[in-house]
């Protein structure tokens, strides 16, 4: 698998992962009968995983997030994200675990699988990173190249030193 393949592998399923866990901690996990008094009907309340696991979504959007910055990070900028992903992955299967028992049913069940998932797609970026191209330098600002101070009367020359990467707003 080329360098690119791998890292918009692990970008596209850790984002698949994620998503899947954000979608089902939003489902309702289980529903709660309050007894009223008569004449009234039983009051019927839903409960969703981000009730009984109030970390449930924010772990799934910082997975979600960190799968984005994988893309625009390289060296151990990398290493941390592929960290927070892992820990936003833990912290998700922790809410699924924590549905499951108070809870039982599929979609608790299904924000565990989905942060098991974000821990092991996360591993294998923390395993592959430095195989993996980091953003294109294309449109960075150009290095400073004979970008002294240009005559602020002359409109030409504060373009010019603009062009050759200076800041014409700062003497040097």
């Amino acid at each position: 698998m080329t360098d690119r393949r791998g890292m918009a592998s692990a970008v596209v399923s850790g984002m698949a992962a994620a998503g899947v866990g954000w979608y089902a901690a939003t489902r309702t996990w289980r529903e709660v009968v309050r007894d009223r008094p008569f004449p009234l009907p039983d009051e019927v309340v839903a409960q969703t995983g981000g009730a009984i696991a109030p970390w449930a979504v924010p772990a799934a959007l910082v997975a979600l997030a960190a799968a984005v910055a994988l893309v625009a990070t390289g060296g151990v900028a990398r290493r941390v994200v592929t960290v927070v992903w892992a820990a936003a992955g833990l912290a998700s299967a922790a809410a699924g675990v924590v549905g499951v028992v108070e809870a039982p049913g599929v979609w608790p069940a299904v924000v565990a699988g989905a942060g098991v998932a974000v821990v092991v797609v996360a591993g294998w970026a923390w395993r592959r990173h430095r195989d993996w191209p980091g953003m294109s330098a294309r449109y960075d600002a150009p290095g400073r190249r004979d970008a002294g101070p240009a005559d602020p009367a002359d409109p030409a020359a504060l373009w010019d030193a603009l062009d050759r990467g200076g800041d014409p707003t700062r003497p040097t």
